[in-house]
């Protein structure tokens, strides 16, 4: 069951970071260059261009970093995906990550209409 958790985790990685940088860039006020709504009148004004951006370039970072711990024997251990194909690991962490932005935008979309 502990194992089962840790490789849930694990996997999800990518997209829970995906989800927490657009945060810290909004807040430490980094790349305001593509601080542009995605589209106000549908999503608000903090859903933006910036945080699509981050967010799913963070969850490619980590599937890089999946891939190279994939290596080490823990890793592999708790290790969902083979993470022994960068193919996989880039598709796989792109797909949490534009589908955890892409979730939150439904949500907010929603959330305007109610």
């Amino acid at each position: 069951m502990n194992t089962l958790f840790l490789q849930s985790i694990y996997l999800f990685l990518p997209a829970y970071f995906a989800n927490m940088f657009p945060v810290i860039c909004a807040r430490y006020k980094l790349l305001e260059f593509i601080n542009i709504p995605v589209d106000r009148k549908l999503f608000g004004n903090h859903k933006t261009i910036r945080g699509f951006i981050v967010g799913v370039g963070i969850a490619l970072v980590f599937g890089l970093i999946q891939y190279f711990l994939y290596k080490v024997s823990f890793f592999n251990n708790i290790s969902m995906l083979n993470y022994s194909s960068l193919y996989i690991a880039l598709v796989s962490s792109f797909l949490l990550g534009f589908g955890t932005l892409f979730g939150d935008l439904i949500k907010s979309f929603f959330k305007r209409r109610l």
